[in-house]
């Protein structure tokens, strides 16, 4: 793996671990298909979530948050759909949330933001 590889997983290591603390069950990690991967798949109550986590060394470009776009927000519906689809699940509620991560460039904890049905 190459660095941003390897930042990308430490972010969602921490993005999971962090969602978990407040009470989302962590369904799946990684979920691949032909269109691309989401990061974590939770459950809160019965509501099945799909999180993109984005992680930054630095916000001067913006937050990782704002990072997700529309066209990722697109691609991001349909991974879900492609998950719900494969899982046979159908009339399940559903929502997208992003959780943002910024890195502390002293190595002190990161600014985690978590964006609750962000779109």
């Amino acid at each position: 793996m190459d660095a941003r590889q390897i930042l990308g997983r430490r972010g969602e290591d921490i993005g999971a671990a962090w969602l978990e603390a407040r009470g989302m069950r962590i369904v799946e990690r990684n979920f691949r298909c032909t269109y691309g991967e989401i990061d974590i798949i939770g459950q809160i109550g019965e509501t099945l979530v799909f999180v993109e986590v984005r992680g930054r060394s630095s916000d001067q470009w913006g937050t990782p948050a704002e990072s997700v776009n529309s066209k990722k927000k697109k691609k991001l519906r349909t991974l879900a759909a492609c998950y719900l689809s494969r899982r046979k699940m159908a009339d399940v509620d559903c929502r997208f949330d992003v959780v943002g991560i910024l890195y502390d460039p002293a190595g002190n904890e990161p600014h985690i933001e978590w964006i609750p049905n962000a779109f």
